[in-house]
This record gives structure tokens, sequence and C-alpha cells, in this order.
């Protein structure tokens, strides 16, 4: 009789092994999606696109932190020209940046270093998942568990897109810290390490420098940490406190660096987030020394309410202040800064892919509670806890964290697979991952989303600007990548600090009838050319100026200029005369 192979030994894959065929699986994935179109960063056999208008924001001011030896004021005179922006992305993407521009630097050649390193950052990043599973999630899971996860991670297309080539922003970085956390915090629980949870405390510290939106990141560990007290575990609020300590440390340092003690900057790491993390700390600390649980939830509870009082956007929508004209012309247009909507056949796809592997991954967390015995189940409180929390905060909040539940969910469904494999072998493996290769092969088989604005070429044929340039007045959204290929200042950028140039942009192209008011706000901005893309217009009411340009009918004051027939096919270009 053939010899049963033993449950420990299913899914075992050296480790060598594992890296070779994670590493290749991810790279086929990312040249599959180049070549394929779907994500076009190619054109003519040449990498020349960055993926988004963001990408482009940082690789500007890396080449001026390239070219300058240090990081700067953070200020980029090219966008709101003339009065310049203050980008409110802080610096953590940028010291990886650029630590991976002098990786690149010996093989770029003629090409910018810089823009060499924004086409490699993404896939960078997405290789990093390895030895958060192979090194990290050791003791939590098993060789083929850890491949499994490696894999499910490459095959969710809400996540992947945060990755591939031309990807120059802080999402992967997110989504890895993220991960990071979840991992952490899952050693933490079930090793009862303090260690791993002031890790877990440093990793959401520097999602929260990185950006804001981190905060949400926070709240399944500390419900998990509190749940497990609630139930009598008194060593739990132990590792809150040392993730909370850790946390607040890397809040110090950061709002140290970003210099934003004086302020309370919703849109970038502040006293504010110092705030909370000190009141996270204290509520550990109290909880620590007083097993009162009533004390502390009270105490808790009010700090809470007083922070929500004094900024109640921390918690909420930051964004609910904006200019009315910046939400419609910016928020509305990029469509993820509201819940996930369930009501269109688009919404129902996205849920399927981003929210596909959360069910699954909490009714394991649920049987594991029911059969684990008890001193696993910290981490399965966690994992049920976390997807939940974040599935909430998806339909609720902001569809924008759905690469947050993918993070969270794939250990416990990493760990259901080889559950399943125990039994069922591959059938029940494969069976498992159904929804993970239905994602990857919707993406693949997706068509390219439209002819892309040829902006390289027509950066070549407007060539570089002298150092006081003009400034060229374009569609928000083609802001970014004109300054960054022209050096021409613009107006327009879609970022939250910049309401001053949206605000003046939508007001330029919206004008029906060009009178003083029109032109000295022209002037004001030294407004010398006007490029509009056939392919991506701006919103344009009939008989507004972008209307009026696009259909070649141009006002007193707007000379066209004539364009080689591929970029006129593309592009309408004019001079302005006051």
């Amino acid at each position: 009789m053939m010899k049963r192979s033993s449950p420990s030994r299913i899914g075992h894959i050296p480790a060598l092994g594992t890296v070779v065929l994670v590493i290749a699986a991810y790279l086929g994935l990312h040249a599959a999606l180049v070549l394929s179109g779907v994500v076009p960063a190619l054109v003519d056999g040449q990498l020349v696109n960055l993926s988004d208008p963001d990408s482009y924001a940082r690789a500007l001011r890396l080449e001026r932190y390239w070219r300058d030896g240090h990081l700067g004021d953070g200020i980029e005179k090219l966008i709101n020209a003339p009065y310049g922006m203050a980008l409110h992305w802080t610096r953590v993407v940028d010291v990886v940046a650029l630590a991976l521009t002098a990786l690149v630097q010996p093989f770029a050649g003629t090409q910018s270093p810089v823009f060499l390193a924004g086409m490699a950052f993404g896939p960078f990043l997405h290789l990093a998942v390895l030895p958060l599973f192979l090194w990290a999630a050791r003791p939590i899971l098993s060789p083929g568990a850890r491949l499994a996860a490696c894999l499910i991670f490459l095959l969710q297309p809400v996540t992947t897109f945060n990755f591939v080539v031309g990807t120059l922003d802080h999402h992967g970085l997110m989504a890895l810290l993220a991960l990071a956390i979840a991992i952490f915090t899952a050693r933490a629980l079930s090793h009862d390490r303090l260690a791993w949870a002031a890790a877990a405390g440093g990793a959401g510290g520097l999602a929260v420098w990185l950006s804001p939106e981190g905060i949400v990141l926070l709240v399944p560990v500390l419900a998990a940490f509190g749940v497990l007290w609630l139930r009598g575990d008194r060593r739990a609020m132990n590792g809150a406190l040392a993730f909370s300590l850790t946390h607040l440390a890397i809040i110090a340092v950061a709002v140290t660096v970003e210099g934003q003690w004086p302020v309370m900057d919703l849109y970038k790491v502040s006293q504010i987030h110092a705030v909370l993390a000190a009141l996270m700390t204290g509520t550990a600390a109290l909880a620590v020394i007083s097993q009162n649980r009533l004390v502390v939830c009270v105490a808790g509870a009010l700090g809470l309410a007083g922070l929500w009082r004094l900024c109640p956007g921390l918690f909420a929508d930051p964004q609910i202040t904006l200019d009315p004209v910046v939400r419609q012309t910016m928020i509305d247009a990029v469509g993820v800064e509201g819940p996930l909507s369930l009501a269109t056949p688009s919404g129902r796809q996205t849920a399927l892919l981003g929210l596909g592997i959360a069910v699954p991954a909490m009714a394991f967390s649920l049987w594991a509670l029911w059969r684990r015995p008890a001193p696993q189940q910290g981490r399965h409180v966690f994992a049920l806890l976390s997807v939940a929390v974040l599935v909430a905060y998806v339909l609720l909040g902001k569809a924008r964290g759905l690469h947050y539940v993918t993070c969270f969910a794939l250990l416990p469904w990493a760990e259901c697979l080889m559950a399943l494999a125990v039994r069922r072998k591959v059938l029940a493996v494969m069976a498992g991952c159904a929804q993970s290769v239905l994602g990857g092969a919707l993406v693949l088989a997706a068509e390219p989303s439209g002819p892309v604005c040829p902006t390289a070429a027509l950066a070549r044929h407007l060539g570089r600007a002298p150092v006081a340039g003009p400034v060229i007045l374009a569609d928000l959204f083609a802001g970014p990548e004109l300054a960054y290929r022209t050096g021409y200042g613009v107006l327009g950028a879609p970022y939250d600090q910049n309401v001053a140039g949206i605000t003046d942009t939508a007001r330029l192209f919206g004008a029906h009838g060009l009178g003083p008011e029109f032109w000295r706000l022209m002037a004001q901005r030294q407004v010398r050319a006007v490029v509009l893309c056939r392919f991506d217009p701006p919103q344009a009411p009939p008989g507004s100026l972008a209307a009026r340009l696009l259909a070649g009918d141009a006002p007193a004051g707007f000379t066209p200029v004539p364009l080689p027939p591929d970029l006129a096919a593309a592009f309408v270009l004019y001079g302005v005369q006051p």
C-alpha cells in the first residue's frame, strides 16, 4: 500500500526553487501586461510612458533632487506656475526611488536614470513580497502556503496594478506596508512576541508617514489587541503598547523631518497624527497599568471624541472641505474617493476581483476560531477583524482601500488553501485559486484603454523650455507630464494642494466671453500656449474656450500652431498673444 504523504510535507518546495518560480511569475506577468498594451508603457519598442500624473509629478520632483543633490523644500515651481505648489507627498517614496536611481544609473546610457528607475519602481516593489512571505511569514505559514500567498498576491488585479511598469507613486509601498503590518501582527499574536508587535507599529508609522490614509491600517490591529484584552488576555495590551510606542516614535521622526510641528495638515503627516499616536500610546499604557476595563474604554473614547471634535476630517473625509470645483474636476473624475458602488456592472466586477478572497478568508477565520486551540486563536481574531473592517471601509468609505483587503485577507486565505490541500490535494487548491486566476485572465484579456496622447513626441517637437519659460494651459491630468517632458510651467495638476491651479484652469477653459477679467488672469498666469489632446479632452461645455479650441474655432488672441500630421491627429496647439 502506498504510503500517505505527511501533511507537513504537502506543498513543500525548496527555498531556491520557490524564489526562482515566484520571480519568474512576477516578471512574466509584468512583461505580459506591457507587451499586450494593457499597461501602455511601450511605444515603438521603447519604454516611454510612466503610468499616471502622480508618477510624472514624482519624477519631476526626483529629477530636481537628483540634480541638486538634496531633498529640497518640496515646492514644485512648474506646477501652479508661476507661483509653484507644495507637493504634499512625504519623502519616504523619494528615498526609495533615489536609491533605485543610483542602482540603475550605470545602465541608463542617454536616458534619465530617474525615468528609468520610475519604470522599474513598481515591479521592484512587487518583488519585495518575497522576503515578507519567505522570511517574515515562515513561522505562521507552511512553505506551500507561502508560495500560494505569493502567487495569489500576484494574481489580484486590484493590487497588482499598484506595481505595474512605470508606476512611480506611493500606492505600491502602501500595499507592502499593509502586508507587513498583517504579517508582523499575526506573528506577534501567534507567539506572544512584543518585538513583532513593535515591528508592526513601525510599519504602521511608516504607512501614516507615507500617506495619512494609513490610519485605516491601524484600526484592525488595535481592535484585535482590544478584543483579546476584553476576552481576558491580560498580555494583549502589552502588545498594543509595543505597537503604539514604535508607531509614536516613527511619527515623531516623520513630523520633525517634514517640518510639520506648527500646523495640523490632514494631507501630510503633521502634529495631528502625533496627537493620535500619543492617544493610542496613552490608552494602551493605561490598560497595562489598570485592569479596570470600564475606565480604559471611557478614557479612550473621550480621547477619540476630543480628537474628532478638534479635527473631524481626520477620521471621516479630509477632502470634504475642498472647493466644489476641485471636487467636480478632480475628486469625482478619479472615482475612487467614495464608496465602492455595487449598483453598476463595473462596480460589481470590481468587487468580485477586489473582494473575492475576503469572504472565504473570513469564513476560514471563523472556522479556525471554532476548531483551533486557544493559543492559536489570537491571529484568527485579528484576521477576521481586519478583513471585516477593511471591507466595511471599502463599501462605506473609500473604494481606494480595495488593495488593503487583499493584503489582510491573504494570510488566512493561503492557510485555508493548505488546509484544503491536506484533504483534497491539488484539485482543492486549484478550485481555491479560481478567483485569482480569473482575475489575472480578465486583466490580460482586457482591451487597452484606448489611444494614448503621444506627449513624448509633442515634447520633442516643442523642445525644452528656457530657465524661465512660459506657461502652458492644459488639461488638469495632462499637466504633470507636460511639465516633466517640456520644462514649461503648467497651471493644473490633480492634487488637493493645487486648489488655485485647478480652479483657474477650470475658469479659463470654461470661459465663454473673453473679457478683461479673462485676459487679466491669463497675463497673471503668464500663459503663452494652450495644448489639448483630442483623445482625452477636458470637460468642455458647448461654447466654452476648450470646446472652441478643440473644434478649431479659435477666438482672437489664439493662434493655431501647425503640427506634423501624426501630432495634429492627437493634439491642438495654440499660441497666445493677449
